[in-house]
Order: C-alpha cells, then sequence, then structure tokens
C-alpha cells in the first residue's frame, strides 16, 4: 500500500513538474550590466558608467530544461537601438552575454530587456551612461 502511494506520489510531483517547464521553457536568474566577461563571469558590474566605456556587456544567467533562445534589446531614452538573439542550452546555469559599443554622445538611461522564445519580457537589466 506504502509503495502504490509513493508511486502516485511520484507520478503527480512529475506530472507537476513537466506542467511547470512548459509553462516557463527558460527562467532568467541573472542580468548585470558590466565592462568585462571574463571566465564566463561579468567583471566591474554596475548601473553607472562613463561615456568613455567603450564598451559594456548584458551578462545574463538562466535556467532551461531544454535548448532555446532568448533575446537582449537594448534602448537609449527608450529607443531602440540593438536588438541580439541568444543560444540557450538545457542547463541549471546556462551564461551568455551580448554587447554595445558606447560611444561618447550615449549618454542617457538605457535599458537591456531580456525576452522569452516567443518574445515574453523575462527581466530587465538599466543602467546610466553619464559623462
Amino acid at each position: 500500500m506504502k509503495a502504490r502511494i509513493s508511486i502516485v506520489l511520484m507520478v503527480c510531483v512529475a506530472v507537476l513538474a513537466a506542467n511547470a517547464f512548459a509553462m516557463a521553457p527558460v527562467a532568467i536568474t541573472e542580468a548585470v550590466i558590466c565592462k568585462v566577461i571574463q571566465d564566463r563571469e561579468p567583471v566591474d558590474a554596475g548601473d553607472v558608467f562613463s561615456n568613455e566605456v567603450g564598451k559594456v556587456y548584458c551578462f545574463t544567467r538562466s535556467s532551461a530544461v531544454a535548448k532555446t533562445t532568448i533575446t537582449h534589446v537594448w534602448y537609449l531614452e527608450g529607443e531602440k537601438r540593438a536588438e541580439v538573439t541568444l543560444n540557450v542550452g538545457a542547463s541549471p546555469s546556462w551564461r551568455t552575454s551580448s554587447s554595445k559599443t558606447i560611444r561618447p554622445i550615449d549618454t542617457g538611461i538605457w535599458r537591456v530587456n531580456v525576452l522569452g522564445p516567443d518574445g515574453e519580457l523575462l527581466e530587465t537589466a538599466t543602467f546610466v551612461i553619464q559623462k
């Protein structure tokens, strides 16, 4: 009897887990803006950078049960500046990034929307470029 209850419980848990993953094929566990990616990790992360920085990266760490994609959409003051689609592997901790060259005139409030494979907003990273 106990074995039968255990099997039923395991099946219920498996069905619930499968449904949860079907609803959320990818989850963002970290999204930061940084100056450098070193050894697949963000370095000098922040939310304010000089307009002399040259380049910044949007580093994302995600969890996915199957191969999929995410998209980084870069905005300056609400105007789309770049869109980069990135592959995500089936992993509890997949790391990827995109970068944006920052010109001295690119001052203002920036954001990077991280979108899921169906265009759903998963996360937003904001930062400021100042003189």
